[in-house]
């Protein structure tokens, strides 16, 4: 009797925030719902809230001509999209929202992705740059996550002076993102500087690095170094012999397999750059054990590097 009586408050309690908090954008106009609207929007909020990103987008999808009304609906249709990876309907939805609905942190970003994805890198830099006005509440904070997005949608226009100025504004607080950032920038502009910054990466003490150990072998083999290349990997596993990455890797090596390792990663390919900076975020998330940002943030990375299917064992542990 206990637990009906409070699914029965929660639910009213929701009916109340659905119609007084997000009524519309006009205090002249009323906006109406019907009960199969309430009904559909409430269910697809228990199954987002559940990870269960099939049943909400089954119920949001019946809603869908509620996205000029609400935005909350908006970004969480926009989120279990993402982790359905089905970013052509997400990127055409968020271009059919009015300015006003299209105003939430994760619409920029994908639409910048998208931009940036098809190589019209003045544009991913315009949306980028709407970040500036949102607090995304993110783990390594929001001067990281805009200026890293901002800086490569510029080097990609070969705009290297501004690029470098954007990353230089973020904090000296955040060394180590600082000094991965620089790595592959080098790397991506083919810097004779790349090799020593890879080298100096995978020697920090401050933080686990293990993973820096594979491009810096990939670095290496694109540079025809493959018995140097074969070593960092050796060298690597008698240190990390748990890490996935470097075990698939030395299987790889085994068996000669060198154009697989190459295909995982390519640092003159800004997708794939802009992909392991997805990859970072995620982690970062998985490891506070929010799962469900870590997953939105990993599906992200394989839209922009499906070669790197090693980056799945992410999703596969924040399933388990």
């Amino acid at each position: 009797m206990k637990l009906f009586t409070s699914i029965k408050f929660s639910f009213l309690l929701f009916i109340l925030i659905f119609f007084h908090i997000y009524p519309s954008h006009s205090a002249n106009q009323k906006v109406s719902y019907s009960s199969d609207d309430i009904y559909n929007y409430f269910s697809g909020i228990i199954s987002f809230n559940h990870n269960n990103a099939s049943q909400a987008y089954k119920y949001f999808s019946k809603i869908k001509h509620i996205k000029n009304k609400h935005n909350d609906f908006n970004v969480k249709f926009v989120r279990t999209l993402v982790e359905l990876e089905k970013f052509n309907k997400v990127f055409a939805y968020l271009k059919k929202l009015n300015n006003d609905q299209l105003n939430f942190p994760e619409a920029y970003l994908l639409l910048g992705t998208e931009a940036f994805a098809k190589k019209d890198f003045l544009l991913a830099e315009k949306f980028f740059e709407q970040l500036n006005n949102f607090s995304l509440d993110e783990p390594i904070s929001n001067d990281i996550m805009k200026n890293v997005l901002i800086s490569w949608a510029q080097l990609a226009q070969q705009k290297k002076e501004k690029a470098f100025d954007t990353m230089n504004n973020i904090s000296d607080r955040f060394h180590n993102f600082k000094l991965i950032q620089k790595t592959f920038i080098n790397c991506y502009l083919d810097s004779p500087n790349a090799k020593d910054l890879f080298y100096k990466l995978i020697k920090e003490n401050e933080s686990n690095f293990s993973r820096y150990n594979f491009f810096l072998a990939n670095y290496l083999l694109n540079q025809d170094e493959v018995l140097a290349s074969e070593k960092i990997i050796d060298e690597s596993l008698k240190i990390h012999d748990s890490n996935l990455l470097l075990k698939q890797s030395k299987i790889l090596f085994d068996n000669k397999d060198y154009k697989k390792i190459q295909n995982f990663f390519d640092c003159k390919n800004s997708n794939n750059i802009l992909a392991e900076f997805f990859y970072v975020i995620s982690n970062l998330y998985s490891n506070e054990q929010n799962f469900s940002a870590s997953n939105f943030y990993l599906k992200i990375a394989l839209y922009l590097n499906p070669n790197f299917y090693t980056n799945k064992i992410l999703l596969g542990d924040n399933l388990f």
